[in-house]
């Protein structure tokens, strides 16, 4: 069954009904209208001199109709006309019912008539400024971008500017910029910072007022009711100076572009005016302006919820272990934009460790605190700073005192109970103010808990034996697992089964460093009883009794840690 001619032959049926004087489109209509000839479409008059032209491809009834205005009074430019004439009518992640082609085919063309009477009367000139940066986007006139590490907000400041490769990045913020690129680059950042200006502007300009020359530009500027002279900050360089411009788009929301300007041959025809005294007239003929896209690199802040953002001047975190779970927990915070760490850990990466790791085969012989920080860095290069140490944090602290100085969180993965009873013992005594997050999975990884401390109130010591055995673990098991290898055993668990108790432990990392959980907390995720089952094990009755039946697992449980 051909689906899409199906759907056609319907759209043709309901035309001829509905719109009785609506045609196939030519081949030379669609070319003309910007659509490929290989298109199926139509065209409807909406008004004497304007006719609707509507296509769709050969995914439809899966994919939505795309659409243009056609005949001698067709608008060519306004909101929601783009440049190769389309109309915008829904967002692009708008939905379609496959089940009616018809009704989808309406809803376009409903849509397209009542934007061109809109058009008419003169009104959504005030979706520019909504969609500002996708109207700048469609209207620049390079493919390059501008990269920018900062807020687009009040008030007008200069930016530095600087180049990695062929990519620019500006901020406010020299130190910062230097430390994203030195991250980014893998080395010292050694080329020089360039001078930039971020122009604030209250009301963004719409297309038609897009600066296409420098006197356009001083123009904007002028407008903005800026007091220095455009001649004293306007970057103009011959290697390619960068305006940004930003301001309200909607309702707590912000836009901006970037102007790249640059200098030809010509440029000395300005030399012997001082600065802000140059007539317009005498500046280069083939000064150019290209407009740019912008690219927000602080990810941090372009898409998580600001409830989840954490103080970064606050928060440090030190890993304590960066096996599978710390690492990846890492990861994870990083990415949520913590950007202040300490890694410890004294082993190296193994080819058997790739399949449950956040390093790679390049990675392997070197110590895992230390790869795991430069691949941080190198990805997330606008975290702040991190500090390796390829040792023991026990090792680590004897031999300086202030590893954990600064540090706000403490989460502690080895896995290792001489580890974990030593940190236990600093806090029970005093000597470990800040809150801790033990971690560890159980056999199979088919439970992970997080336990938070905080004080000498409740000890780790309490939920397990003098020889760090769990008082209470999730599973039971028909068999022991004994491995025969001085090594010890080696817990079998992939990726899949990790990615759970990963995001357990960061989430309680990020609610005790938010404030939102107070220590002492004791979460557990546990895997599928299916999972269970199949592996020889069950869920154990002490963990039923004390934390609650799991039942089909899968999911979160919580319960009080034992405080004697």
């Amino acid at each position: 069954m051909n689906i899409y001619a199906s759907a056609v032959r319907i759209i043709d049926d309901w035309l001829r009904v509905a719109f009785p004087e609506a045609a196939r489109a030519t081949s030379w209509q669609l070319d003309r209208s910007g659509f490929s000839p290989s298109l199926t479409g139509w065209r409807l008059r909406l008004r004497q001199d304007v006719s609707l032209l509507v296509a769709v491809d050969q995914l439809f009834p899966y994919s939505k109709p795309v659409a243009a205005f056609f005949g001698p009074g067709a608008p060519k430019d306004g909101p929601h006309i783009e440049d190769d004439g389309r109309l915008c009518l829904v967002t692009s992640d708008t939905t379609t019912d496959s089940l009616d082609p018809v009704g989808v085919m309406a809803h376009f063309i409903t849509k397209a008539s009542s934007l061109l009477e809109a058009l008419g009367r003169g009104e959504l000139r005030e979706d520019y400024v909504v969609d500002f940066e996708a109207y700048w986007s469609r209207s620049r006139t390079t493919g390059r971008s501008v990269q920018i590490l900062f807020d687009i907000a009040p008030p007008t400041r200069p930016l530095f500017l600087g180049t990695y490769g062929s990519q620019q990045i500006a901020s406010d913020d020299e130190e910062r910029l230097r430390r994203w690129l030195q991250h980014r680059v893998g080395e010292s950042y050694k080329g020089d910072l360039k001078r930039s200006l971020f122009i604030w502007m209250e009301i963004l300009p719409e297309p038609s007022a897009y600066p296409k020359s420098y006197r356009d530009l001083r123009a904007l500027f002028e407008e903005a009711n800026h007091t220095s002279t455009s001649d004293d900050v306007l970057p103009i360089d011959g290697a390619g100076g960068v305006v940004v411009l930003g301001g309200p788009s909607s309702a707590g929301r912000t836009a901006g572009g970037a102007i790249i300007l640059s200098f030809g041959a010509e440029r000395g025809k300005n030399k012997g005016f001082r600065p802000g005294k140059t007539p317009t007239a005498s500046l280069p003929s083939n000064l150019k302006l290209d407009r740019a896209s912008i690219r927000s690199v602080d990810a941090a802040t372009s898409r998580i919820p600001l409830l989840q953002l954490i103080d970064a001047d606050t928060a440090h975190i030190a890993v304590l272990g960066c096996g599978s779970l710390g690492a990846g927990t890492a990861k994870l915070l990083a990415q949520q934009g913590i950007k202040r760490f300490s890694f410890f850990d004294p082993d190296t990466l193994g080819w058997e460790n790739l399949g449950r790791h956040e390093l790679g085969a390049r990675n392997v012989g070197a110590n895992k605190a230390d790869a795991l920080k430069a691949k941080l860095l190198s990805d997330l290069p606008d975290i702040v700073d991190i500090a390796s140490y390829g040792t023991d944090w026990r090792q680590a602290i004897a031999n300086d005192r202030s590893v954990f100085e600064g540090v706000s969180l403490i989460i502690s993965a080895t896995g290792d109970w001489g580890s974990n009873a030593a940190l236990s013992d600093l806090q029970s005594n005093g000597l470990l103010e800040i809150p801790v997050i033990y971690t560890w999975l159980e056999r199979n990884a088919i439970a992970a808990h997080v336990v938070a401390l905080q004080g000498s109130k409740a000890s780790l010591r309490n939920g397990f034996d003098n020889t760090g055995r769990p008082l209470t673990m999730a599973a039971s098991w028909w068999s022991e697992d004994q491995d025969p290898r001085c090594g010890g055993a080696a817990s079998p668990y992939g990726a899949v089964d990790l990615a759970a108790g990963q995001s357990l432990v960061a989430r309680a990392a990020l609610d005790i460093a938010s404030g939102s959980a107070v220590a002492p907390v004791w979460r557990v995720w546990v895997g599928l009883s299916s999972d269970l089952e199949r592996a020889g094990g069950f869920w154990s009755a002490a963990f039923k009794s004390v934390v609650g039946d799991p039942g089909e697992g899968g999911k979160l449980m919580a319960a009080q840690w034992r405080t004697e």
